[in-house]
């Protein structure tokens, strides 16, 4: 018999005292020699100390198994049968396995993800590692943000199927698309397949509240919405950077005028220009890069009709644009056109539709 063994016969001959302090107390002995012997010990003696931190831990508070769970997660040594039991214990003493224990098993995790609730999945989402069959039933089960919280995790793989199933549910969660367009493994026809469910949703819900407005002006909206899911990060991706010149002090003082924003376009100032857009339109400097460099040229008519630019003002935009992309001249008289057929009230309505979904989209 080990060492290991003649003391834990010795202290289990002392887990038969019924107060709940003394109890306590072995049990943190028992836990301190475990740790003390666990590169020493063999597999049964990490089964006998499976069996009597078990014993002891069951019959105490959750306050003492939560402490216990937090001790053995840090661990590769712990007695699996413990561990996985503390696994699907109450949520406070589950947590620290089911976020860092490597003792369980893949099997473990996908039994505890099918009968365990919402909290015990959002702790499974911190793993530093998931397989792809952890992840199918979390996917399958989860929450708005278990989902989220999974989606972030770089460390979690996905089955085609799971990321099918995150794509649909992505429709409505702004921060679980922006989590699954910045992952490099995300296949580029689930990133189509968001795309595409956002577009469709928003066509919808513009034309039931706007009934009156052409498809076509539905279509430009919603490629302009969907087109880009995260204005936010646009402008630092692009390497646009920011303008030499104070634009907000510029526009304070009443000098951001169409004639200062055509200079800029002249010139090619690119940040100045860009967050003069998005100061005059009230919008996302990422989403006014996206507008002017982008998306469907059309989209750019509709934000300078619904701010009252000149014809001067769109062509010297869209020159900026020709030089940015090299826009065939079909496009760029399209357009022009396309601006002289658009009527201000339309477009205005376009966009103060955008910069509500926008803004309920940020808050979310």
């Amino acid at each position: 018999m080990s060492s290991a063994q003649v003391c834990l016969t010795d202290l289990e001959a002392l887990s038969v005292e019924r107060d709940a302090g003394k109890r306590r107390e072995l049990l943190r002995k028992v836990t301190d020699l475990f740790f003390i012997t666990e590169e020493k010990q063999s597999e049964a003696d990490r089964d006998i100390f499976g069996g009597v931190l078990e014993r002891i831990s069951f019959e105490l508070e959750v306050e003492a198994r939560a402490e216990l769970s937090q001790r053995l997660s840090s661990t590769r040594f712990a007695p699996h049968n413990i561990v996985r039991r503390l696994a699907e214990d109450d949520i406070d003493v589950a947590r620290p396995v089911l976020e860092r224990s490597t003792v369980l098993t893949d099997e473990d995790l996908v039994d505890i993800a099918y009968s365990k609730g919402q909290e015990h999945l959002m702790a499974m989402t911190r793993r530093e590692a998931l397989s792809a069959a952890v992840t199918d039933v979390i996917v399958q089960r989860g929450n708005d943000d278990v989902l989220t919280s999974v989606s972030g995790n770089l460390g979690a793989s996905f089955s085609a199927k799971g990321f099918d199933m995150l794509a649909v549910k992505a429709t409505d969660l702004p921060k679980l698309r922006e989590n699954l367009i910045e992952r490099d493994d995300v296949p580029n026809e689930v990133v189509e397949m968001i795309k595409a469910s956002v577009a469709a949703k928003l066509k919808k819900e513009f034309s039931d509240q706007h009934s009156d407005i052409s498809a076509m002006e539905v279509d430009h909206v919603v490629e302009l919405q969907s087109g880009n899911m995260d204005f936010s990060s646009v402008i630092e991706e692009k390497g646009v950077g920011m303008p030499q010149i104070d634009i907000q002090d510029l526009n304070k003082k009443g000098l951001l005028t169409q004639a200062k924003i055509r200079e800029f376009a002249e010139k090619g100032l690119r940040p100045e220009l860009v967050h003069s857009l998005a100061i005059k339109a009230g919008i996302d400097a990422g989403m006014a890069f996206h507008t002017l460099y982008e998306a469907e040229v059309p989209a750019l008519a509709v934000l300078c009709r619904a701010y009252h630019f000149k014809r001067e003002t769109f062509g010297l935009l869209l020159q900026e644009r020709v030089r940015a992309s090299g826009l065939a001249t079909e496009h760029v008289v399209s357009a022009m056109k396309r601006y002289d057929s658009l009527d201000d009230e339309t477009a205005q309505r376009i966009f103060r539709f955008l910069k509500v979904r926008l803004s309920v989209a940020s808050s979310k």
